[in-house]
């Protein structure tokens, strides 16, 4: 089961798109209907680099435990395994 929204990661909610922040990120979300049929779209804002998703990809990141998460978020982790 996922955990809740905590309202001090979610700072703003403006034209579709959601502010979320923590002392590690800052990522803006919204929903890209641009294409065939609705992505989602993450973008760094420290970074200025992005990702759209269409569901069939975020369905599989629902597969993934917090491990393998790790692996993408830690660098010391990358070329491991």
């Amino acid at each position: 089961m996922s955990e809740p929204i905590r309202d001090d990661l979610c700072c703003q909610d403006h034209c579709g798109i959601v502010d979320m922040r923590s002392e590690f990120a800052t990522v803006q979300v919204s929903v890209d209907r641009t294409a065939n049929g609705p992505r989602l779209r993450i973008v760094d804002t420290r970074r200025r680099t992005e990702i759209l998703l269409d569901p069939l990809e975020l369905e599989a990141l629902t597969r993934l435990d917090h491990d393998q998460l790790r692996e993408l978020i830690d660098p010391s982790e990358w070329g491991k395994g």
